[in-house]
């Protein structure tokens, strides 16, 4: 686990790391090791749902996947940790570059996209797919895997929403607006999800989000003390009907089972 958490540090948003709970232990329990470990906002991502099967018997084990979604190295960590870190330091060496095998026409394409200049990306890439070359195949299935990536980012800050994740949400929803300026595809969907974060209709939702959010620092690096556990329970009143205080009644049943 420390090692880990060294890579991700050291990488940053090179690279993401999904922890997966194998063994069939209930999410709270799961959440509640996290919470006291203090490992919860490290920058992993932390789930009981496995996303695939890594095909080991044993445990632990992990899967490295390319920013292509490959399998790159598989088995286990502690007898692979020298190759972990030299694969993953090679995956780090290609952010910000384009795919390999990509045509140099849609290079700087996929440049400006990887630094979240959508709008730039698809300008680009559109002329080339209708400019009629040999490299207009490959443009158009960039187009379609930058809509995918896009709809995903959109996926994503809905489910944000609707779980009371409103904070990353917004932030989420800003860097969207501005990264499609002028993009009639996908700018007005942006904008009316970053309006809707910004409307009455969440106004106390947001506001109950951002004072939970002070909480959850004080639990990020005390754990699951009776005190933060107090905290919750008191904020869980102050904000009762909000998405906010349904988290604080659950963060604070992990505490209070705990310190029993």
């Amino acid at each position: 686990m420390p090692a880990s958490f060294e890579l991700l540090e050291k990488y940053g948003d090179k690279m993401a790391l999904i922890f997966v709970e194998s063994q069939g232990t209930a999410r709270d329990v799961m959440e509640g090791v996290v919470w006291n470990r203090k490992w919860m906002g490290r920058g992993g991502m932390w789930t009981t749902e496995r996303p695939f099967s890594s095909g080991s018997r044993s445990l632990p084990s992990f899967i490295l996947l390319s920013r292509e979604g490959k399998v790159i190295l598989k088995g286990h960590p502690l007898s692979l940790k020298k190759e972990i870190e030299k694969v993953v330091a090679s995956e780090a060496a290609k952010w910000g570059k384009p795919p390999e095998g990509m045509p140099k026409t849609l290079r700087t394409t996929w440049l400006e996209f990887e630094r979240e200049r959508y709008t730039r990306a698809f300008v680009a890439a559109k002329k080339v797919a209708e400019a009629g070359t040999e490299d207009s195949s490959a443009a158009e299935k960039t187009l379609k895997t930058f809509r995918r990536r896009i709809e995903a980012k959109f996926e994503q800050v809905t489910w944000l929403i609707d779980n009371g994740y409103l904070i990353k949400a917004d932030d989420m929803a800003e860097s969207l607006v501005k990264a499609l300026k002028g993009n009639e595809e996908f700018e007005p969907r942006a904008r009316e999800m970053r309006a809707r974060l910004g409307s009455q209709e969440l106004k106390q939702e947001m506001a109950a989000a951002r004072a939970l959010g002070r909480i959850e620092k004080k639990l990020m690096s005390d754990g699951l003390t009776s005190s933060v556990a107090d905290k919750l329970r008191k904020f869980a009143t102050n904000q009762e009907g909000t998405m906010a205080a349904k988290r604080a009644v659950y963060l604070a049943a992990l505490a209070g089972s705990s310190t029993k």
